[in-house]
């Protein structure tokens, strides 16, 4: 199965599996009933779209397969059946990733203008991030927070027309405790200063614009543009300077 960069929703999903799992030695992906899981030791997540009309832009992948994820020359992604797990080892592993995500709690939703979001997630989970899983944060639209014992969740619901997109990304942030303790404050400080700033920045008047009849205003997905144009720069760069990263060891959830 071939996915192409037009299929942006799937890609860009299959963009993150493929650059998580350049550092992990264990890892799998499954397919089943439509919904497509991945694993690694210390990020998980899942993928599902839906459409009442187009069909030919859903996916309904086979009941229990696993597959292995490629990049090919010009960039697009495929993925292909394998043998690597058994029909209970992908239940046990999708179950395990139900279960992180079903009982994890909401804590707030992430504003695409925060110039210190790493310092706002830590201060509110009392959780620490590497440094490299912010930016999977970033790269979906309407990113929510959810927080469940030793995992951070990027929840992303996404409505166009009659598709829905749902994506969750799960990171275990376990083994992080002593770092944390060092950046928490540090952190606040950071939150706190960027907050007082603002709060204490005068209002200025802004010129409005006459209106023109010929420019739709409404509906202009400003914030949306910004993510694809962050993203596609990432994916050039990516596709330009392939370096492989430090392997994870391989752990349990």
């Amino acid at each position: 199965m071939k996915i192409v960069k037009e299929e942006k929703h799937l890609y860009k999903f299959l963009k993150t599996v493929f650059d998580i799992q350049k550092s992990a030695k264990q890892k799998y992906i499954i397919g089943n009933y439509g919904f497509l899981y991945f694993y690694t030791p210390y990020r998980s997540g899942k993928f599902y779209q839906k459409s009442e009309r187009r069909i030919a832009m859903e996916y309904n992948f086979n009941e229990y397969a696993s597959y292995t994820l490629s990049q090919l020359p010009n960039g697009d992604f495929e993925l292909r059946e394998n043998d690597a797990l058994v029909i209970e080892q992908m239940i046990n592993y999708m179950a395990k990733i139900n279960d992180i995500l079903n009982n994890a709690k909401f804590r707030y939703c992430i504003d695409k203008d925060d110039t210190c979001q790493l310092a706002k997630m830590t201060s509110l989970t009392h959780k620490m991030l590497c440094d490299d899983d912010m930016k999977y944060f970033r790269r979906f639209e309407d990113v929510e927070v959810f927080q469940n014992e030793d995992y951070l969740i990027a929840d992303s619901n996404v409505v166009e027309d009659d598709l829905n997109i749902h994506v969750s990304l799960a990171f275990n942030t376990s083994g992080h405790e002593v770092e944390l303790q060092v950046q928490e404050g540090i952190f606040k400080t950071i939150v706190d200063a960027v907050s007082d700033e603002v709060e204490e920045e005068p209002k200025q008047e802004q010129e409005v614009p006459a209106e023109d009849e010929n420019v739709e205003n409404e509906n202009c997905p400003i914030a949306d543009y910004k993510v694809e144009e962050s993203f596609q720069e990432e994916l050039e760069t990516d596709l330009d300077n392939e370096n492989p990263f430090a392997q994870e060891d391989e752990e349990p959830f």
